[in-house]
C-alpha cells in the first residue's frame, strides 16, 4: 500500500502504473480473502482506468486539432511519436478495462453481503441459545 502511495505522488493521478497497482493490490486481497478490499482496489483501477481513458482522448483530439490547424507535416514531425504514444495507451486501457469490471463483478458474486453475515450470524446465536452446549454433556448422559 505504501508503494501506492508514493506512485500516485510521483505521477499524475490516473497513470496507467498506478491502474495497474491498484489491480494488483486488488489480485493480492483476493488471494488471501480479503474480498471487501479486493473489490474496492478493484472499483478504484476501473475508475481510473476510465478517467485516463477521457484524459487521453481529450489529448489525442488536442493533438489532432493541432495537425489540423497548422502545417500538418511540421506537426507530425513533432508530434507524431507522441500521437503513437497516446493512441497505443488508450488502446491498452480500452482493451482492459472489460475485463477489470469482469474481474469487479466476479468479486462482487463471490462477496457475501453484510445483510447475510448479519443474518447467519444471528442464527448461529439462537442456536447456540437453545442447544446445549456438547462440552455440558457427561458420557453417562450420551
Amino acid at each position: 500500500m505504501k508503494a501506492l502511495s508514493m506512485l500516485e505522488h510521483l505521477v499524475e493521478p490516473d497513470h496507467r502504473r498506478v491502474v495497474e497497482l491498484n489491480f494488483r493490490i486488488c489480485l493480492v486481497c483476493e488471494l488471501v480473502s480479503k474480498i471487501g478490499d479486493a473489490i474496492s482496489y478493484c472499483a478504484k483501477a476501473i475508475s481510473l482506468c476510465k478517467s485516463r481513458i477521457q484524459n487521453l482522448k481529450s489529448s489525442k483530439d488536442a493533438l489532432l486539432s493541432g495537425i489540423d490547424g497548422g502545417d500538418a507535416s511540421a506537426a507530425e514531425a513533432e508530434g507524431g511519436s507522441e500521437k503513437s504514444t497516446v493512441e497505443k495507451e488508450l488502446e491498452q486501457l480500452t482493451s482492459i478495462l472489460p475485463d477489470l469490471e469482469k474481474k469487479l463483478e466476479d468479486l462482487s458474486e463471490a462477496n457475501p453481503s453484510a445483510d447475510m453475515d448479519e443474518m447467519v450470524k444471528a442464527i448461529v446465536s439462537r442456536v447456540t441459545e437453545v442447544m446445549p452446549k456438547a462440552a455440558s454433556f457427561t458420557s453417562s448422559q450420551i
